[in-house]
């Protein structure tokens, strides 16, 4: 694995490396993106963020909120997927918007990259709800990955304001364990949404909640997913798919 770029500031370590094709972004020695130019889907838990969106209706979107970037995985990603009339990725860590301008290419991509606290953000943000929302907010303290903010209530509250009537909520969790705890404790989810599932790949840890305001199914997923060529997916995408239930 070659080192394409490093620098330490503010206390953290960054590296921008490349393996083959593939480009990563580790910050204080955390893996927080990976991406493959020839892929769709590289094989990473940050696939799982992205593919919700192929249950969707239509192949343009009104608005996109991705609240924590890395690299930017995910925007090429779904930028393969979909097309979006407003696409807003939201990140607080300076280094982390410059290099994914820079590195994943984001500077070529029609998307609003701001550098603000989500939180702080949500809190300001006034005018037309999302499509899609996806909350990918994870630190990187004591070498390790996990939730740069709790999932409370006020949390939950917040996003789900900004999903739009039709539209989906994605969540990354630290892992499945967390998820369905943390889910269970707001009631609120099951009124809120039609359809709750639970994304998990076998090589990773993580587990990413799908909240859809309507109803959808695996097969209407697959279906779709099937619909874009297997050279361009990535065939060993190996993705676990299971209904959440209360």
């Amino acid at each position: 694995m070659a080192l394409l770029w490093e620098r330490t500031s503010g206390g953290r370590r960054y590296e921008v490396r490349t393996a083959g094709r593939t480009i990563r972004l580790y910050t204080n020695g955390v893996l927080h993106t990976q991406y493959h130019p020839g892929h769709i889907f590289g094989g990473g838990v940050w696939d799982l963020l992205g593919l919700p969106v192929l249950w969707r209706d239509s192949s343009r979107l009104n608005g996109i909120l991705l609240l924590g970037l890395g690299g930017g995985a995910v925007v090429r990603q779904l930028n393969e997927l979909v097309d979006w009339d407003r696409l807003v990725a939201v990140d607080r860590n300076p280094v982390h918007v410059r290099i994914a301008r820079g590195f994943f290419g984001l500077d070529r991509i029609k998307a609003e990259l701001v550098e603000a606290d989500a939180g702080q953000w949500i809190g300001e943000h006034q005018g037309e709800k999302f499509d899609l929302v996806i909350d990918d907010l994870f630190s990187d303290g004591h070498g390790e990955a996990a939730r740069a903010v709790t999932f409370s209530r006020d949390w939950y509250r917040g996003l789900r304001d900004l999903v739009a009537e039709d539209g989906i909520l994605v969540v990354n969790f630290a892992d499945s364990r967390d998820l369905v705890r943390r889910l269970k404790r707001i009631p609120a989810v099951r009124r809120d949404f039609e359809r709750i599932y639970k994304f998990t790949l076998p090589a990773y840890g993580n587990a990413v909640a799908v909240l859809l305001r309507r109803d959808r199914t695996p097969a209407d997923l697959t279906k779709a997913l099937e619909a874009i060529r297997p050279k361009r997916r990535r065939a060993r995408l190996r993705y676990h798919l299971e209904k959440i239930e209360f």
